[in-house]
């Protein structure tokens, strides 16, 4: 964790080190579907956006098989929720690269 010295505004898209605390998954289940369908022991490595309520906005799969990787995006954008990010107390936009391993 580093500390934010910059001026800061609400929404402002932060580098996660500097959240104030690490972001929590409070709901990130992973559909039986996608679960079926990743191959045994694969791993998807996904980088997403994360808007100032903790919803995911967007996504790009950095590793893995992309079509599994679309769908985990898919399935995070629709009922995935994070813990708000926050900087100094305010509500900010951040991004985090999360590794699913099937």
């Amino acid at each position: 964790h580093s500390n934010w010295t910059g001026p800061l505004s609400a929404g402002q898209l932060v580098n996660n080190r500097y959240l104030d605390a690490p972001l929590k998954g409070q709901s990130t289940n992973v559909p039986s579907e996608i679960l079926q369908r990743a191959a045994a022991s694969s791993t998807v490595q996904l980088r997403l956006d994360i808007n100032s309520s903790g919803k995911v906005t967007n996504g790009v799969v950095n590793n893995g098989d992309a079509g599994i990787g679309q769908l985990l995006i898919n399935a995070a954008k629709s009922s995935w929720q994070l813990s708000s990010p926050l900087v100094n107390g305010k509500p900010v936009t951040t991004q985090v690269t999360v590794k699913v391993q099937f």
